[in-house]
């Protein structure tokens, strides 16, 4: 059972996976959004503190379960439930911690597809340029509107039909997921980390400083002048938290998957200081995307 089990071989290979798991497309696609529509920088009070008494203790949670779980020699959390509850139920409860991240997987894999798409697109020269000189930001952005509609297929059915171009790229995706996957946990995850994660930081700072040097930096204000009023629901002012999105948005960047990636660990982790990192890395790439993506969309709803 031990001698063919892959094993993560250094400290900085794990926390990069764990913080890929955490870092990605909810902080550069969603969250900016979720914060768009919630009243702005108010959303960032039910946000930190869902963060502090929700996210951080699931993660840890998670965490610790992997750990025991890796250290009595069990792979799969339907064997981990039954270990901490010795009830046959357990088991089939347990059965979510895989059914959850394949499922995660296959959306994400999916929505990596679109984001290489848009972006060979962009490179190619066939993404649509929008009419200069628009005052109506609904009509600026149509092009855009009707380009993604046309990429996945969205035209009003019931049922999408892709364009050829979401097909390849969907398979071009999955092919190289799948090999990093074959490629094992050392041999594959941990080598690809190395370069990913110090990659997507670069990028996104060089996206974060063309973004802030735009002409009409008018973004900011959504920050800058929160909307309260998302926090506030009596007539006399009383300050009630709302289930806006921030719970939301922590649960989606903090759920599942996390204690499969710890199975492997042969070595110790402090647990909290490890969590702790990694928390805090997918907290300032969600504010720094706030930022980035906030301000793109406020060039074009602020007037």
């Amino acid at each position: 059972m031990g001698a063919n089990r892959e094993y993560w071989q250094t400290r900085i290979g794990l926390i990069l996976a764990m913080a890929g798991n955490a870092v990605g497309l909810g902080n550069f696609l969603r969250f900016p959004n979720q914060a768009m529509e919630n009243g702005g920088g108010a959303f960032m009070v039910p946000y930190l503190i869902a963060f502090l008494i929700v996210g951080i203790p699931l993660m840890w949670t998670e965490w610790a379960m992997g750990r025991l779980g890796g250290s009595k020699g069990h792979g799969t959390t339907p064997s981990i439930f039954y270990m901490l509850w010795r009830n046959k139920i357990s088991k089939y409860i347990g059965v979510l911690g895989i059914w959850i991240p394949l499922v995660v997987a296959t959306y994400y894999i999916y929505i990596e597809s679109w984001t290489l798409g848009f972006s060979v697109q962009y490179l190619l020269g066939l993404a649509p340029k929008p009419q200069q000189g628009l005052e109506d930001p609904n009509k600026y952005l149509q092009p855009f509107v009707d380009f993604v509609k046309d990429y996945i297929g969205l035209h009003g059915g019931v049922l999408l039909e892709p364009s050829l171009w979401a097909y390849l790229f969907f398979l071009i995706t999955f092919a190289v997921n799948a090999y990093i996957l074959y490629r094992g946990i050392s041999g594959g995850i941990e080598k690809f980390v190395r370069w990913a994660m110090p990659t997507l930081f670069i990028i996104a700072v060089i996206l974060m400083v063309r973004v802030l040097t735009l002409e009409i930096p008018t973004g900011q204000l959504v920050l800058k002048k929160p909307n309260e009023s998302i926090l506030l629901v009596s007539d006399k002012g009383e300050l009630t938290f709302l289930p806006n999105g921030g719970d939301s948005q922590v649960t989606f960047k903090t759920l599942g998957g996390d204690k499969l990636l710890s199975l492997q660990g042969k070595f110790e982790l402090k647990l909290e200081r490890g969590k702790l990192l990694i928390s805090e890395g997918n907290l300032k790439r969600e504010l720094s995307a706030d930022k980035l993506l906030i301000e793109v969309k406020g060039n074009f709803e602020i007037k």
